[in-house]
């Protein structure tokens, strides 16, 4: 016969860093009523760290399905490579480079699931694989050295712009990447 028992050293192994965050929230909650929880602190959590927030919620939630995504941060550094090398290299408007950004992240992840799903290749593994695949690909593109150049007016104005998913000024290459 299976266990079907509850199992707590289960549960805290896959949701263990979603139930400390709100552990947290909860204790600074009412540890500081007045001060803590409040759409003030929320605003400046997020104004503060949101492309690292986001980038934590994004591997949080394959955490909690129980997998892993070893190439997310492989695909920080493609999106924002490709997000200025576009406009300085190739001078693609702004725009078509974060459309452009954000549609190679899709392929990446799409890459990822046919891996995982469809090949049946653990997760850590195919991620992992993709990461360096990934990591290569940035290293070819910026041939090993740092990309120069100058960016559209717009690009640098959407910098100081709030965007509306993060409440936060974030440049669209940060934002996209975060997204994906």
């Amino acid at each position: 016969m299976g266990k079907s028992r509850f199992n707590l050293q289960q549960i805290f192994g896959t949701y263990g860093l979603l139930i400390i965050s709100v552990l947290f929230a909860v204790f600074f909650s009412l540890l500081l009523p007045r001060t803590f929880p409040t759409a003030l602190t929320v605003r400046a959590i997020l104004n503060d760290r949101a492309t690292i927030a986001l980038l934590s919620l994004s591997a949080l939630i394959v955490i909690a399905i129980g997998e892993f995504d070893m190439s997310l941060g492989y695909m920080v550094g493609l999106t924002h490579i490709l997000a200025v090398g576009l406009q300085t290299r190739q001078e693609l408007p702004w725009l078509a480079t974060v459309f452009m950004v954000l549609g190679v992240g899709a392929l990446i992840g799409l890459i990822n699931g046919l891996l995982i799903h469809v090949a049946k290749i653990s997760s850590f593994i195919a991620t992992l694989g993709v990461g360096t695949t990934v990591y290569g690909l940035s290293q070819w593109y910026t041939e090993g050295r740092q990309i120069v150049g100058k960016l559209a007016p717009a690009f640098h104005q959407r910098s100081t712009q709030r965007t509306y998913w993060a409440l936060s000024p974030r440049p669209p290459s940060t934002s996209s990447s975060s997204l994906l």
